[in-house]
This record gives C-alpha cells, structure tokens and sequence, in this order.
C-alpha cells in the first residue's frame, strides 16, 4: 500500500530524473553542434525517462506522465540548453533597436 508520503516522495524523485532526461538531450544537442560527433547523451536521457516514469505511474497514474513528466523534462531541457548557450530566453520590455538609440525618431506611423 502506498501511503501519501510515499506518493510524495515517488513525484519527487521523479521530478529530478525528468530534469535529468530534460538536461541530458540539451547536453546531446550541444555536443552535437559543437563537435558534430553523436553522443550517448540521447540513449541515456530515454533510459532516465523511462525510470522516471516508472515512479511516477504507481504515484499518481499513467496521465501524470505526460501531465508531468513532460513539463518538467521540457522544463529541463530549456533551462540546460540556456545554460549551455544553445538560445537565449528574456521577459520584459524588447531592447531598443539601434535606430532609436542613435536618437533618431522612429517613424511615423
């Protein structure tokens, strides 16, 4: 029998190998751009995924999967490849374009 702080525990831990699979194919992406070679990186993200998986479904049932899993392992996968300057993410306000900065008006509209 599953107690709630079992369940807790089986979300969690799967939470952090979600991440780990998520980290791992932008880890895969990175070498493959940077040294154009084939990493395992993919093949190990798939097997870290899997095992999460497992945790998850006696915890919370087969739509938690995708439901979580997914969110966190894309969740992962944004936060990795930012970090590995694959692209960058910002929020507010745009930069100014250089036309503006020059201090000409931008034009009428």
């Amino acid at each position: 029998m599953i107690t709630p702080g079992w369940r807790i525990i089986l979300v969690l831990m799967s939470g952090a190998f979600y991440a780990g699979a998520g980290a791992a194919l932008a880890l895969g992406r990175f070498r493959r751009q940077t040294a154009g070679e084939l990493d395992f990186s993919v093949l190990g993200a798939g097997v870290v995924f899997f095992f999460a998986s497992v945790l998850v479904i006696p915890a919370a049932g087969f739509l938690a999967v995708p439901a979580f899993g997914l969110v966190v392992s894309w969740m992962g996968y944004m936060v990795s490849a930012q970090r590995l300057a694959l692209f960058r993410l910002e929020t507010g306000p745009p930069e100014p374009s250089p036309r503006t900065a020059r201090g000409v008006p931008p034009p009428a509209r």
